[in-house]
C-alpha cells in the first residue's frame, strides 16, 4: 500500500514534463525508488497517445489515428455528465488476440473532448499472466476548451494460470495479484509557465528529502480523497504479514529463486546454479559460496567462495567486497580476488563457466579455459540517474588449460612456450542512458529501461613494467543499443558495437568475438561461432532482433490459440587482424581473423512456446568451410514475458 503527493508540471514548447513528490507513504519497507516509481510519470495511461504500452507490449488506442483498421464503433447513447452533453461510444477489436482494449467513452458534443473512459483488456489477447485489466479515467474543463484528467482508476489481476471455475468450494484456487492504483488531479494552473532553468536536468521524477517521514495528520489534512476502510485496513495488514513465519519463507523462497542465493541470517548462501557444475579441464566441480545480507549491513557487501575439481585436483577461490560512499549521489567502491577459471570471449549474457545448466547443454566440450589471478579494484559514481562512470584499476595473470597453449614464433627455431601472461590495465567506464528508470534494491537495481539510445563507452590502458605488466596497449570499445516501439508489429532493438586495440598483443588479449558453444540461445553472442574461432584488433558489429508480438501468428486461426509469437534476428561483425599481431603469439588451430569478410548469421524464432520457452532456427551465413561448425542449428532460452 503506497500512498504519494506530487505537484506535476509540464510545458509544450519544448516538450518537458517534471514531477516532485512532496510526501510518499510505503507499508513493509522503505525505498526511495519504490516512491519515484509509483510516481505519476510512470504508471500514466494518456488515453491520447496512439499506442498505450502496457506490460512492453503495444496496445491500440481506441481513439489511435489508426483506430478503424483494429476496432469496431457503436454508437449506443447520449446523455449528460454535469453540464456536459455527451455520446456514448462502445468499442471492441476487430480481431480476435489483438492487443486492443474493449470498453466504452463518452465525448463531449462540442469540443469532441473525451469526457470518461472505461476500457479493459479484451479477452483472448495476446498477453501472459494478465487476467485482467481495466481503466476508468474522467476528464473535466478546467477551462474554457482546455480539458485535463481528474480522476484515474487502474486495477490489474496477474496469475500465473487462468483460475478455472469450479464447483467445489474446496478446491485450492490458484494464487495470484491484483494490483490497484487510484490517482486524482486538482489545483489546475494554465499558461504561467516555469523558468528554463526548473527544467534542466534529466530527472523527470524528484522525490524531496524527507518526503517519507510525514505524520498521519500531514495525509489526513492533504489527501484528495479519504482513504476507504478498506484500504486502512492493508496498511495495517502489510506490516503484520512481515512477522508471520508462513509470509516469510514464502518471501524467501522467491528471493532464492530470483537471486540464486538462500537468505539464512546475516548470510545469503549461493548461488545455487554453481554448486555443482562440470567441464573437460576440472572435472565434477564443487563450489560453496555465500555473501551479507541487507539485515547485516545495507553499506557494506561482503562475498566469498570456493571450488575445487576432481579432475585437475586444483582449489580455487575468490574474496571481495563493496561499499557505499554515499547513496545519494550513488557512490560504490569494491574490491576482489579470484583464483578460478574463465571462458574467455564469453558474453556478459552467457551462462557462468560453473553455472549447473552450461554444463550439460554444451554441443562442444568445454576445453578452452583459462585460469585467472586477479586483482581488482574499482569506483563507481552516478552524476545523475542514467549517467555514470566506473574507474577500474585491475591486474591478472592468465595460465593456459585444456587445449589453449601459449606459444611465441620464432624464426628458424621451435615455437617458445609461454606458461602465463600478466597485464596490468587502468579502465574507465562511460555509461549514459537518458531519461532510464529504475527500481533499486540496497546495493542492486533493476533498470526498467529508456525509449531513447543507451551509450556505453569502454577505454582501457595497459601499462607495461608496472606491477610485472607486460603489454603496453589501449582498448577503446563503444556501443550503441535501443529497444524501439513500433506499434503493432511489436518492438524492435539494435546494437551496434565499434572497437580497436592499439598496441600489438597476444591472442587472449585481443578482441575475441563472442561465440556460443551451447544448445542454449545467447542475445548478445553468435550463436553458430566457436569460442575463439574469430579474433581481431578492430572490428564493428550490429545485432538487429525484431519481436512480432504475435502480428502474424494471431491471424492464422489454428496459430491463434497457440499465442505464439514471431521473432527475426540477424548479427553481423566486421573485424581486421594487423600480421604483427600473429608474431607475438602464434594462432591455434581453429582460430582466424576477419580479414576475407563480415561474418553473418540469421534467425527465425518463436517465443511463447508455453508461455516460458522461445525456440530460434539459425543460418550460418558467412565462413561455412571452417570444421567443426553448425551451418543451421537450434537453439532456446527461457524466456518469461507478458
Amino acid at each position: 500500500m503506497t500512498e504519494s503527493l506530487s505537484d506535476v508540471y509540464y510545458r509544450q514548447k519544448p516538450k518537458d514534463q517534471r514531477e516532485v513528490i512532496k510526501g510518499t507513504r510505503v507499508s513493509g519497507l522503505e525505498n526511495e525508488s519504490i516512491s519515484s516509481f509509483m510516481g505519476d510519470m510512470y504508471q500514466n495511461v494518456n488515453i491520447y497517445d496512439n499506442y498505450l504500452i502496457l506490460f512492453g507490449k503495444n496496445f491500440v488506442s481506441p481513439i489511435s489515428d489508426a483506430g478503424r483498421s483494429f476496432y469496431d464503433y457503436y454508437l449506443t447513447d447520449s446523455a449528460f455528465i454535469d453540464k456536459d452533453w455527451c455520446y456514448k461510444l462502445e468499442f471492441s477489436p476487430k480481431r480476435v488476440q489483438e492487443l486492443a482494449f474493449k470498453g466504452e467513452m463518452w465525448i463531449n458534443d462540442t469540443t469532441y473532448a473525451v469526457r470518461r473512459v472505461e476500457a479493459g483488456i479484451a479477452q483472448g489477447a495476446n498477453l501472459n499472466f494478465v487476467q485482467g485489466f481495466e481503466v476508468r479515467q474522467e476528464y473535466a474543463q478546467v477551462r474554457p476548451e482546455v480539458w485535463m484528467l481528474v480522476k484515474d482508476q487502474l486495477v490489474v489481476d496477474l496469475n500465473i494460470q487462468k483460475d478455472k471455475k469450479t464447483e467445489d468450494p474446496d478446491r485450492t484456487k490458484i494464487q495470484g495479484f491484483y494490483g490497484r492504483r487510484t490517482a486524482s488531479y486538482r489545483d489546475f494552473v494554465i499558461n504561467k509557465p516555469r523558468p528554463d532553468e526548473f527544467y534542466e536536468g534529466v530527472e523527470e521524477v524528484v522525490v524531496l528529502p524527507d518526503s517519507n517521514s510525514e505524520s498521519e495528520a500531514y495525509w489526513e489534512r492533504n489527501r484528495h480523497v479519504s482513504l476507504s476502510e478498506q484500504e486502512q485496513r492493508i496498511y495495517r495488514m502489510v506490516d503484520t504479514m512481515m512477522t508471520i513465519p508462513r509470509f516469510r519463507t514464502y518471501v524467501d523462497i522467491v528471493s532464492t529463486i530470483v537471486t540464486g542465493y538462500y537468505p539464512a541470517g546475516d548470510l545469503e548462501l549461493g548461488p545455487y546454479s554453481s554448486t555443482y557444475s562440470y567441464n573437460a579441464v576440472e572435472g565434477s566441480r564443487f563450489r560453496f559460496g555465500a555473501r551479507t545480507s541487507n539485515t547485516w549491513s545495507k553499506w557494506v557487501e561482503l562475498e566469498g567462495y570456493a571450488a575445487y575439481g576432481l579432475l585437475d585436483q586444483e582449489f580455487k577461490f575468490g574474496l571481495g567486497g563493496k561499499t557505499f560512499l554515499t547513496k545519494t549521489p550513488r557512490q560504490i567502491v569494491g574490491f576482489y580476488f579470484k583464483e578460478d577459471m574463465e571462458q574467455l570471449g564469453q558474453s556478459q549474457n552467457a551462462f557462468r563457466e560453473d553455472n549447473f545448466l552450461g554444463s550439460f547443454l554444451r554441443r562442444n566440450p568445454n576445453t578452452k579455459l583459462t585460469l585467472v589471478d586477479e586483482y581488482k579494484a574499482y569506483y563507481e559514481r552516478e552524476w545523475f540517474t542514467g549517467f555514470s562512470n566506473t574507474l577500474t584499476v585491475k591486474h591478472r595473470t592468465l595460465f593456459p588449460r585444456g587445449t589453449l597453449a601459449y606459444l611465441r614464433v620464432m624464426e628458424d627455431q621451435e615455437p617458445e612456450v609461454i606458461n602465463s601472461i600478466t597485464t596490468f590495465e587502468v579502465a574507465l567506464n562511460t555509461r549514459f542512458a537518458y531519461k532510464e528508470k529504475y527500481v533499486s534494491g540496497e546495493f542492486t537495481r533493476v533498470s526498467l529501461g529508456t525509449r531513447y539510445p543507451v551509450l556505453d563507452l569502454h577505454l582501457g590502458f595497459g601499462m607495461k613494467d608496472v606491477l610485472n605488466g607486460e603489454h603496453e596497449y589501449q582498448r577503446v570499445v563503444f556501443r550503441v543499443q535501443q529497444r524501439i516501439p513500433v506499434g503493432q508489429l511489436g518492438n524492435f532493438r539494435y546494437s551496434t558495437t565499434v572497437g580497436r586495440i592499439y598496441g600489438p598483443l597476444p591472442y587472449p588479449l585481443l578482441l575475441i568475438h563472442s561465440g556460443n558453444e551451447t544448445f542454449y540461445y545467447d542475445d548478445l553472442a553468435f550463436n553458430t561461432m566457436n569460442f575463439f574461432e574469430f579474433l581481431s584488433d578492430r572490428y564493428a558489429s550490429l545485432f538487429l532482433e525484431q519481436h512480432l508480438d504475435g502480428f502474424l501468428f494471431n491471424r492464422v486461426p489454428l496459430f491463434r490459440r497457440l499465442k505464439w509469437r514471431e521473432v527475426l534476428t540477424f548479427k553481423t561483425v566486421f573485424g581486421r587482424l594487423d600480421p604483427s599481431q600473429r608474431r607475438e603469439m602464434e594462432l591455434l588451430p581453429g582460430m582466424y581473423d576477419l580479414n576475407n569478410g563480415p561474418f553473418a548469421e540469421a534467425a527465425v524464432g518463436v517465443e511463447n512456446i508455453l508461455k516460458i520457452l522461445r525456440v530460434d532456427m539459425l543460418w550460418r551465413l558467412t565462413y561455412r568451410d571452417h570444421p567443426n561448425v553448425p551451418l543451421w542449428t537450434i537453439r532456446a532460452k527461457l524466456y518469461l514475458n507478458f
